[in-house]
């Protein structure tokens, strides 16, 4: 039907073409599935950890806030304020999570209701908790409190015998121990018999004092109620509620997550079954095409050439038929013109033969001198290019792979230096003020924060300077990522208690690299200097991790000691910060450095500088100007380290105090 070579091709080609197409449609029917899918499992996975942050809030809620009598006074707690954040970002997430496309059609949305139903009731009940505790009280505040005040005015009248209140306080501390119900019988057993007793006397003092201890049993009691509803002492009532309540969320999402990875390993299945089915279809269909193509298109084309061999392989002498079964195609037509050249070459070549085998004996002596030379200096000229070659590619690529670090590295200094505080930040904060930094590397684990807060207690500058885990890249990297720890506890949270900053960001640190690591330790943390300076009294509050920080003040140092604590290194380090209070006055000058000035070794019998020499240094520079302080300290360095190697990152700051 078709003569046309071209056409016939064109026609097999396009019929692939279209299978081809569709198996890409399918392809990507089933990898946006798979994508959504991928997706709804990443968010899924976002949502269970800020779901066990939110556990993890609320047990912090009971273990500080329930004992600290500032709740009790304000009623405002950071951390149900943490944990109305999070439940905040919860719903929301789960509330983006439902409204993707692919939720319903995996049969996750009555799952998700059911949490979301959960953890309305978790937020509901942790209110009614939170409420009952607030009535309870604590010490001076709330039936606690009225209870302590109603036992004051038994005590201060006189009428009750001094081994009876003996008895009450005893069986009133026991019950706060122990929380055991055997006591409270026993003080409202006693307090009966007591007013019987005085009441039996019928003195002119019983309209008086019994009616206090009426109120005192009274209030008691009701506290009592209040603990075995709570069930803070044997983790019972609405504290059990609120754990189960918790645990059932936790299962629940663990269960949304599992289903969600069961429906990406079946997609995966489905796309995996698709490729091999599609391809052995395409497989099938191909060798079908290429055993028909080879049938109606090789064959006349592999005759044809088995006749030019043969012609060739004659030396252009054998002259035969050739039978050709389209004579209008391009294959006929190809033989046909064979034909025509074959009988050309045929008489060219009787004609040439007599010229050529006159020429072939002088010409074969010199042909083969050339050749032997020509063989052996290409063989020569071989073996030195790929030597050169080898040689240039190997210097090349170590060129470039040194390049490309050397680029990645600066790239990634100038991106520390544009969101790490400088001099200039520093100097816009406190006037007379210098920052000496000099990285081991090109990028540095040392870095400075300084902030200027102003909250309803204050105007407050922040000072921080830390020393990350490592130096150079990885370094950086901690630098970086402290630093946005930093700046979402300070700037964003507006925290400026020097105990709950460094708390807070140990936490952060401990949680984000220990508790994802299974089982392996690793040390990642930072030792760290935190100032906080009054604006307008010029009163100071320092804590750090083993970072002190030096005052000299009339010629003479004071050292305020860092704690021997590293920030990430352990969780829950709060009991261990120690907070230095003092105020400036005009021409003090303060120091805050990392241990990488002290640590360099150089001089004479290549040691350590030591906090020693660095003292002396400081006393003999501090009264200067700050730019020269800056210098002084700086040539001091290149004196002491010589020809020798930077060990570590070095930074110092300083500033003065003006009149």
């Amino acid at each position: 039907m078709f003569h046309n070579l071209r056409l016939q091709i064109l026609l097999w080609f396009l019929g692939v073409t279209i299978l081809a197409a569709l198996f890409i449609l399918v392809n990507s029917y089933f990898i946006n599935k798979k994508n959504d899918l991928s997706r709804i499992c990443h968010e899924l996975q976002d949502t269970q950890i800020m779901i066990l942050q939110d556990i993890n809030v609320q047990k912090d809620f009971f273990t500080y806030d329930l004992i600290n009598p500032l709740f009790y006074k304000t009623g405002t707690s950071e951390i149900l304020f943490e944990h109305h954040t999070i439940s905040s970002a919860i719903k929301q997430k789960i509330g983006q999570i439902s409204q993707m496309q692919s939720v319903e059609t995996f049969n996750m949305d009555s799952i998700l209701y059911a949490v979301t139903n959960d953890i309305l009731k978790y937020n509901s009940k942790l209110d009614t908790v939170v409420n009952l505790i607030k009535k309870r009280g604590y010490k001076t505040s709330g039936l606690e409190g009225q209870l302590l005040g109603t036992m004051k005015k038994i005590e201060n009248s006189g009428l009750v015998p001094k081994e009876i209140l003996y008895k009450i306080d005893f069986f009133e501390k026991e019950y706060f121990i122990r929380g055991e119900k055997i006591y409270v019988d026993s003080l409202n057993l006693l307090i009966i018999q007591i007013t019987k007793q005085i009441k039996a006397k019928n003195t002119s003092n019983s309209s008086y004092i019994i009616p206090l201890l009426n109120s005192y049993k009274t209030t008691f009691n009701q506290l009592t109620y209040l603990d075995e509803k709570l069930g803070l002492k044997h983790k019972e009532g609405l504290r059990e509620e609120l754990d189960q309540l918790a645990q059932e969320i936790g299962v629940n999402f663990s269960l949304l997550v599992d289903s969600a990875d069961v429906y990406e390993h079946k997609l995966t299945k489905q796309l995996i079954l698709t490729y091999i089915l599609v391809g052995l279809f395409l497989l099938t269909i191909s060798i079908s095409i290429s055993f028909i193509v080879s049938k109606r298109i090789s064959k006349p084309i592999v005759y044809l050439s088995s006749q030019i061999n043969a012609f060739v392989a004659s030396k252009f002498t054998l002259i035969e038929k050739i039978h050709t079964s389209n004579p209008k195609g391009e294959i006929g037509q190809l033989g046909h013109n064979f034909i025509i050249l074959r009988d050309e070459i045929f008489d060219y070549l009787n004609y040439f033969k007599e010229k050529v085998d006159e020429r072939t004996a002088e010409l074969l002596i010199e042909k083969n001198k050339v050749e032997n030379q020509k063989e052996e200096i290409e063989t020569q000229r071989d073996a030195l290019n790929c030597q050169n070659l080898l040689i240039s590619a190997q210097k090349k690529e170590v060129e470039k792979q040194k390049d490309n670090v050397l680029s990645s590295i600066r790239y990634a200094s100038r991106i520390q230096h544009a969101l790490l505080a400088d001099e200039q930040q520093l100097r816009n904060l406190i006037p007379n003020s210098f920052l000496f930094q000099k990285p081991r590397d090109i990028v540095s684990g040392d870095f400075c924060f300084v902030e200027r807060i102003k909250t309803r207690s204050g105007d407050f500058s922040v000072v921080i300077l830390a020393d990350c885990t490592g130096h150079g890249v990885p370094g950086a990297f901690m630098s970086l990522l402290c630093y946005s720890y930093l700046n979402q506890i300070i700037k964003i949270n507006q925290h400026i208690n020097p105990i709950y900053i460094l708390a807070t960001l140990n936490n952060m640190i401990y949680s984000n690299f220990h508790k994802k690591q299974n089982d392996t330790k690793i040390s990642d943390g930072m030792d760290i200097s935190y100032l906080l300076i009054n604006n307008q009294t010029l009163n100071c509050e320092y804590a750090g991790a083993h970072n002190p920080l030096y005052l000299f003040r009339n010629n003479e140092l004071i050292v305020f000691k860092g704690d021997r604590i590293s920030i990430g290194d352990k969780n829950n380090i709060i009991r261990k910060i120690t907070k230095h209070t003092f105020r400036l006055e005009p021409n003090d000058t303060i120091f805050l450095f990392t241990d990488g000035y002290v640590d360099q070794s150089g001089g004479v019998n290549l040691e350590k500088y030591k906090f020693k020499r660095f003292r002396e240094l400081l006393m003999k520079i501090h009264q200067q100007d700050v730019d020269l302080q800056k210098k002084e300290l700086e040539q001091a360095l290149i004196d002491w380290k010589g020809d020798k190697d930077q060990i570590d990152d070095i930074t110092v700051l300083g500033f003065k105090v003006e009149n």
